[in-house]
């Protein structure tokens, strides 16, 4: 009767457990790949649009840049966050210059038609309101939530389609995508 030396074998299960339990050291890997597919449709989708006035996609592409912390909740269980919307800007954020005379454009009618006749045909006057809006936004680029749903409500203008550059990106099935991927990289050579 011959005999096996199972000392290889158990190794590399040794090696798959702790593997497996390290697992939320992929979500970085996750959200790094997915941060990378939002900037792609962004850049895409919104380059050299000008439907929010003062939207910076140099910033917004350095606002995504980098994924949140890494919360390890247990042994092989794990969140990461991928965009950070303090960083990006807040609905909050983008009403902030509503207090700021001649930036924001509903309203009255009268601001409404001001803006539609005058401040947007103008390319100089769009340019200098663009300026004032992201000096009051600072690093931030609120308007990321009307260009990633769309926003055609309380008469404005232009209407802004919905862009879904984010949406396509965090589906759960491109997500778990990612996620086999990542752990076969893991597994790989075991």
């Amino acid at each position: 009767m011959a005999t096996a030396n199972g000392t290889r074998l158990i190794a590399r299960l040794r090696t798959a457990i702790k593997a497996a339990e390290a697992s939320p050291a992929i979500l970085p890997d996750i959200a790094l790949d997915t941060i990378s597919d939002v900037r792609a449709n962004a850049a895409g989708r919104l380059a050299g649009q000008e439907y929010q006035v003062g939207f910076d996609l140099a910033q917004f592409d350095t606002n995504i840049s980098s994924p949140g912390k890494l919360t390890v909740t247990r042994p092989g269980v794990g969140t990461i966050g991928i965009l950070d919307v303090e960083r990006m800007g807040t609905a909050d954020d983008f009403e902030r210059i509503a207090a700021e005379p001649g930036l924001f454009h509903q309203g009255t009618e009268d601001r409404k038609g001001t803006w539609r006749n005058v401040v947007y045909p103008d390319p100089d006057l769009r340019a200098e309101v663009a300026s004032e809006r992201q000096a009051v936004w600072g690093d931030k680029t609120p308007q990321w939530i009307m260009l990633e749903n769309g926003f055609t409500g309380n008469g404005a203008f232009p209407s802004t389609p919905p862009h879904h550059f984010i949406q396509d990106s965090v589906r759960p099935s491109v997500i778990l995508a990612r996620m086999r991927a990542a752990a076969a990289r893991i597994f790989r050579g075991i």
